[in-house]
């Protein structure tokens, strides 16, 4: 894609001379930082976006094949998915709508026509008369041109919707799939901690009988099973709303759709390494991004359309007609040329102007929080990825430390 900016340097100085076509690459890299705040490791700091690219998709990095099998599902079957696409079936038509008015028109017309020449005698004539007629617009303002470069940005844009919504899909899958063998693992913890309860409450309970324990641990191992066994309606809820939202996902029926496998209960464990680029890789990556930037274009473009409705207008309209009737045929031809001049109109036009320019000014603020909040979603997800290793690494050293300590006590 490029960019047809009109002297953004200063933020968008929409000069109605005429855009000039600067460098999308410069342009981006004048957008955002040279380096992640958030470092991983250096190696995937300097990873390219040729490498992203090539590299397979992100989710399998999972291993877990009925994770790979829902979203490949989901992608083929997804109600959104289904909308994006006829959202660019759409764009591409009216873009091939657009298209034609850069060319001549031509359409064909039969008539046939009966007369009276006085009224109450029988003296009439006939005729009928067959033809051609069209017209050409050679767009010298270039206001149709204008129309169509604002709907091929548009049908980009859908596009670039398209695989925007792919991602979404994609990510909310992971994400529900993990809940839904999150919760399955909790049940499963659950019911070890319920058998190993009711084994103390039995023990409790037979010590009690016979003298050797009070009432009150019988009544506090009592309280531990009753309030474990509450926890799992909770976990049960979580695991259907995940089940069920999944099913959405995948373009079926709550309840439809049987997720067991020999992994439930297991939580998948992705066993990548995000790969980030550059910020500036970023940006031509995020299909979101590259949505709101066609977009803008769209509404650029637009200015040029309304701009020439202030220009003279220039039609050529011709006819070809063949006559007969009364005896008499005749094969007539014209071509005329008609020029349309604005010359007042209370500033109607102009207005229809200073609106779009309006209207490309709020789609190019759009764009820029859109890539400000990109960067800011990636970075914010980095920091959390830092801060959950360096917790993952503390509760490990916790965890040796317990060890530790038990096994010291087991020597005793």
């Amino acid at each position: 894609m490029r960019w047809r900016l009109c002297g953004l340097a200063t933020g968008l100085a929409f000069g109605l001379a005429g855009c000039a076509t600067v460098d999308n690459e410069a342009y981006e890299a004048s957008m955002a930082p040279e380096q992640f705040i958030n470092e991983l490791t250096p190696s995937t700091q300097a990873t390219t976006l040729e490498s992203q690219e090539s590299s397979s998709a992100w989710f399998e990095a999972h291993n877990d094949a009925q994770l790979n099998s829902l979203v490949q599902k989901a992608l083929a079957n997804n109600l959104d998915i289904e909308v994006a696409i006829a959202n660019m079936d759409v764009a591409n038509a009216q873009l091939a709508a657009q298209e034609t008015t850069l060319l001549p028109f031509l359409d064909g017309f039969l008539s046939t026509r009966i007369d009276t020449i006085s009224v109450g005698t029988d003296n009439l004539s006939a005729g009928s008369s067959v033809g051609l007629s069209g017209s050409f617009d050679p767009d010298i303002a270039g206001g149709n041109r204008a129309r169509v470069n604002s709907l091929a940005d548009r049908l980009e844009q859908s596009e670039f919707d398209r695989a925007d919504i792919d991602r979404l899909i994609v990510q909310a899958v992971v994400l529900e799939y993990i809940d839904l063998r999150r919760a399955e693992a909790r049940l499963a913890l659950l019911d070890e901690t319920l058998a190993l309860q009711e084994q103390t409450l039995t023990i409790v309970t037979s010590r009690f009988n016979v003298g050797l324990s009070v009432a009150l641990d019988v009544d506090r191992a009592a309280a531990d099973l009753a309030s474990s066994r509450s926890q799992r309606g909770l976990f049960e809820a979580s695991q259907k709303q995940a089940a069920y939202t999944l099913d959405v996902l995948l373009g079926e029926d709550s309840g439809t759709t049987d997720f067991s496998s020999p992994t439930s209960g297991t939580v998948p464990t992705y066993a990548g390494q995000p790969e980030l680029g550059l910020p500036t890789d970023l940006l031509r990556r995020r299909p979101d991004v590259k949505a709101g930037e066609a977009a803008f274009l769209a509404e650029l473009d637009l200015i040029a359309a309304e701009r020439a409705d202030l220009m003279p207008r220039l039609t050529l309209p011709g006819t070809v007609s063949a006559f007969g009737g009364d005896g008499r045929d005749a094969l007539s031809a014209s071509l005329t040329s008609l020029v349309d001049l604005p010359i007042f109109d209370f500033g109607r036009r102009q207005a229809e102007v200073d609106a779009q320019a309006a209207r490309t000014r709020a789609a190019h603020a759009r764009y820029v929080s859109l890539v400000l909040n990109t960067h800011r979603e990636v970075e914010t997800a980095l920091s959390n990825v830092v801060a959950l290793r360096e917790r993952l690494r503390e509760l490990g050293e916790a965890g040796d430390r317990s060890q530790s300590a038990y096994n010291q006590l087991e020597a005793l």
